[in-house]
C-alpha cells in the first residue's frame, strides 16, 4: 500500500463487553465443564481411568480454539473512496467482512430503522450496541453499523455529497 495516497485512514475498534459477549463466554465455560463431566463419566464407565490425565490437555486445546472468538477487533479501512470492514481475532490475520464504494452507498447516523434491509445482510461492527457515534453504510442489500470518527466522515463526504455536516460524530 502506498502511504502518500490522499483520503486514506485505518481505524481499529475493540468490542466492549456487552451482554452478547458475556453470554458467549459463559457458554464456552459451561461447555468446558460439560465436556469434562461427560469425558470423565465415559472413561469411568469403560474403566479407562488413567486417560483422565488427558483432560487438561484437551481443555487447553479447546480453550485455544474457542476463546479467541470472545475478543473481536474490528478494523475500518478507508482508501480513496472504498471503505473496507475487517475482523481480527487474537493475533491472527484480519478477515474482510464487507467492502463498500462510498460513492454508491447510503450513509448516515445509525438507528434501528435505518438497516431494515428486507432480508439482506446486517453486520453490527460497533464497539457497543449503544455507541453514540454509530453510523450505517448500506449498499446492495448489505448494511453495516460502525463507529465513525469526524475525520472518517469528512473523508467520505468528499466522495458522497449526501453526507451532511449535521451527521458529524463527537470526535
Amino acid at each position: 500500500m502506498e502511504d502518500n495516497v490522499p483520503y486514506t485512514a485505518e481505524y481499529s475498534v475493540d468490542r466492549r463487553k456487552d451482554p452478547k459477549l458475556k453470554r458467549m463466554k459463559a457458554a464456552i465455560i459451561l461447555g468446558y465443564v460439560t465436556f469434562s463431566v461427560v469425558f470423565f463419566a465415559i472413561l469411568y464407565r469403560i474403566a479407562f481411568i488413567p486417560v483422565f490425565a488427558l483432560t487438561p490437555f484437551l481443555l487447553l486445546i479447546a480453550h485455544m480454539l474457542l476463546w479467541r472468538y470472545t475478543n473481536p477487533e474490528y478494523i475500518y479501512s478507508f482508501r480513496a473512496g472504498t471503505l473496507t470492514f475487517s475482523v481480527k481475532y487474537d493475533r491472527r490475520q484480519p478477515r474482510v467482512l464487507a467492502e463498500f464504494d462510498v460513492r454508491r452507498s447510503t450513509i448516515g447516523r445509525a438507528s434501528e430503522s435505518d438497516c431494515g434491509t428486507n432480508g439482506g445482510k446486517l453486520l453490527d461492527l460497533r464497539s457497543s450496541p449503544t455507541s453514540p457515534d454509530g453510523f450505517y453504510i448500506k449498499c446492495d442489500g448489505v448494511c453495516v453499523l460502525f463507529d465513525a470518527t469526524r475525520n472518517l466522515i469528512r473523508m467520505m463526504s468528499h466522495f458522497n455529497p449526501d453526507i451532511s455536516a449535521k451527521d458529524m460524530p463527537r470526535f
